[in-house]
């Protein structure tokens, strides 16, 4: 088992620029906000939480984020970032599969709707990448 590598201050501060950037350009600096170190295990190098009521802000962020090139790092901030600015859409889809189908639907539908998100995130992702990139 290898022991991650410490992340440097410089990292840890250029983490913090980059992040309230995305946040000013989304408008996301009013939200309670936390950024969390996830354990190694999952497929995703960066996830959110969307909470079921409320909008807060919380990102996980996995040990191989950091192994990222600078670029790709922003890149998946900017992704979770957009994630979290569309939560409203996130919850409703989550209620309408909890409350209104039914069950021997309910994993088509939640696949669906999970795709549906990353495809839309995707591209959001490249076109605010584009017009944040000469800020970050």
């Amino acid at each position: 088992m290898t022991t991650p590598k410490p992340i440097r201050k410089s990292e840890t501060k250029r983490f913090q620029d980059v992040c309230q950037k995305i946040r000013e350009a989304l408008n996301l600096e009013h939200l309670e906000r936390e950024y969390r170190s996830a354990p190694k295990s999952g497929g995703s190098i960066a996830m959110t939480t969307i909470f079921e009521y409320g909008w807060r802000l919380l990102i996980h962020i996995r040990p191989c984020f950091w192994d990222a090139a600078y670029e790709k790092q922003v890149r998946y901030l900017i992704h979770e970032h957009i994630h979290v600015a569309l939560h409203a859409y996130h919850q409703a889809s989550d209620r309408i599969v909890s409350d209104w189908i039914c069950p021997h639907d309910k994993s088509q539908v939640e696949e669906l709707n999970h795709t549906g998100a990353e495809i839309a995130v995707d591209h959001l992702t490249e076109v605010f990448y584009r017009l944040l990139r000469d800020r970050l």
